[in-house]
Order: structure tokens, then C-alpha cells, then sequence
């Protein structure tokens, strides 16, 4: 326990200190792969999807375990560097903390056309017609989402799965990539839903104690009341939950239509109180902060009493 808390500090304050900017050269390579390999693969049947998870998830899985345990032979500094390369390409969220930053700081100096342009770029939508609330509104729903993703959901399935290395997170991560590059495509829904299963059940859990810990941190009973009455109105139920207990941790509303082009996409209403602005861009980062500290608390709190019982 104390080996795999030290790696996790490590990478976390790598991450923090100089995020892994390869994501994005990374990420499409990842999705190239999953494309090609489901038109080769997909014969219309589950079992085929199981063998593409299997293919790319459990492969690399895989290879993450043997890793900590050939690094195991040759003491424990090897397993903590092994750790820390892994969970410091895996910690995702630093990336994006960083550009929504540098969105509030232009959304500061009153240069909304910058900003918008920006975010459309990011989330490859159109951008046209979007006030600060609705890039606020927008940044601050991918931040959260990234948090759950690539922070706490990284964190979770790592201590989870300790005993096998980095191999839970990789798991984790994967599963939920590879998941969203196959269910993009309604025409091939039986073969992504063996992946889509896995993700969801693994994304479930890590998801509620992030939802949970926003609760703690913030506002609890607004927090577990937009949860209990808002989440099932989101598409994606983790994400809904996920947005839901954050906005009314900080007393926000989020979702809500969008301009998307010459169209108006609907959105359910998410959080309470009042709209948006570039202020609130600032307490989610707060926010997520927080609950980051009180997650690191309970892991070092859990290490101690192992060493006191």
C-alpha cells in the first residue's frame, strides 16, 4: 500500500507539473487501431466484439502486469518507476485542467470570439453563436467529465487492482476508449456491446464515489438531490450522474440547450440556481481539487491503520 500511494503522489505531482501533452497524438492512434480492427473483426456477432476487447484492452492489460512484475525481479525502485510511467500517461485530466484554464483566462479578458473558437476546436462542434455562459456551461462539463475519467476513475481502478500494478487503470482507461470508438457507430451495436457492458460496469463504480466525494466537498444536499432527480435525464447515465452531483455541489446549472450551427441542440436542465459564468470556471477547478484532497486523505488514513493494526 505504502509503495503504490507513493507512486500515485509521484505521478500526480508529475502530472500537475508538467501534464502528458501526447494525448493528443496518442488517442487517435488508439481509435485508428480500434476502427481498423472492428471492420476486420465485426461479423455482426457479440463474440466478436469480446475478441476485439480482448484484442486491444486485454492485450495491454496484460502487458501493464507483466511489466510490474518483470520490474518486480529487480527490486522496488523498478516497480515505483513502472508505476509512475503508467499512471503518469494514463493522468489524462492535467491536460485538460490545463486548457480550460488557459479558457477562463481568455474568457477573463472579455475575448469571447478567442474563447468560443477555442472550445469548438476542442470538442470538434460548431462554435457559432456561443456566449460565455455556454462556453462556461461547456468547459465546465468536460472538466468534470475528464475528472471522473482521467483523475478519479485512474485513481480507483489502480488502488483496486494494486496487487497487479498499473494493470487496473490500464484496464479502465482502455475499456472506456475502446467502448466509445465502437458504440460511435449505431450499425454496430452487437459487436461494441460486450466493450460498452465492461466500460459502463467499470466506469459505474469509480464514477459514484466521484460523485459522492463532490457531495462532501461541496454542497451535500444540493448536491444529492440534483443526483436523485436530475442524472437519468442526462444520455449517459455515469456523466449525468457525474454532472449532476457536481453542479449542485457548487450551486450551478449546467446542460441546458446549445446553439450548434444553424440548429438548437436540447439538453436537459443539470444543477440548480443560476447560470454560469467565467467565475464558475474557477470553483470546478476548485472543486475537483478538493475532492482529489479528500481522496488522498482516505488512501493515507487506510495506509496508516494497516500499519497500526
Amino acid at each position: 500500500m505504502t509503495l503504490n500511494l507513493l507512486s500515485l503522489m509521484i505521478a500526480l505531482g508529475l502530472a500537475w507539473w508538467r501534464p502528458f501533452a501526447a494525448h493528443e497524438r496518442m488517442w487517435p492512434v488508439l481509435r485508428h487501431f480500434n476502427l481498423w480492427l472492428e471492420r476486420s473483426l465485426n461479423a455482426g456477432g457479440k463474440r466478436h466484439g469480446l475478441l476485439g476487447w480482448l484484442v486491444v484492452v486485454g492485450s495491454m492489460t496484460l502487458l501493464a502486469w507483466l511489466g510490474h512484475e518483470l520490474a518486480g525481479v529487480f527490486g522496488r525502485l523498478f516497480v515505483l518507476a513502472w508505476n509512475v510511467v503508467v499512471l503518469y500517461v494514463l493522468l489524462g485530466y492535467f491536460f485538460r485542467l490545463e486548457q480550460h484554464r488557459q479558457l477562463a483566462s481568455v474568457m477573463q479578458i472579455g475575448d469571447m470570439t478567442k474563447a468560443a473558437d477555442s472550445l469548438a476546436q476542442q470538442l470538434q462542434r460548431d462554435g457559432r453563436g456561443w456566449d460565455e455562459n455556454t462556453v462556461a456551461r461547456l468547459a465546465i462539463e468536460r472538466l468534470f467529465i475528464d475528472a471522473g475519467h482521467a483523475l478519479f476513475g485512474v485513481i480507483f481502478w489502480f488502488i483496486l487492482g494494486s496487487a497487479f500494478g498499473p494493470a487496473g487503470a490500464v484496464l479502465y482507461v482502455l475499456s472506456l476508449r475502446t467502448a466509445g470508438d465502437w458504440h460511435a457507430e449505431p450499425e454496430n451495436f452487437r459487436f461494441a456491446l460486450p466493450a460498452v457492458t465492461i466500460a459502463r460496469w467499470l466506469d459505474g463504480i469509480s464514477i459514484r464515489l466521484a460523485a459522492v466525494s463532490f457531495a462532501v466537498v461541496g454542497d451535500f444536499e444540493d448536491a444529492l438531490f440534483c443526483w436523485r432527480t436530475q442524472a437519468r435525464n442526462w444520455g449517459n447515465m455515469a456523466q449525468g450522474i457525474l454532472l449532476s452531483s457536481a453542479a449542485g455541489a457548487l450551486g450551478i446549472r449546467l446542460g441546458d440547450p446549445v446553439q450548434a450551427g444553424a440548429t438548437v441542440e436540447y439538453r436537459p436542465e443539470i444543477g440548480i440556481h443560476d447560470p454560469v459564468g467565467v467565475e464558475d470556471m474557477r470553483s470546478a477547478d476548485a472543486l475537483i481539487w478538493r475532492a482529489l484532497a479528500l481522496w488522498l486523505a482516505v488512501l493515507l488514513l487506510v495506509m496508516l491503520a494497516r500499519w497500526t493494526t
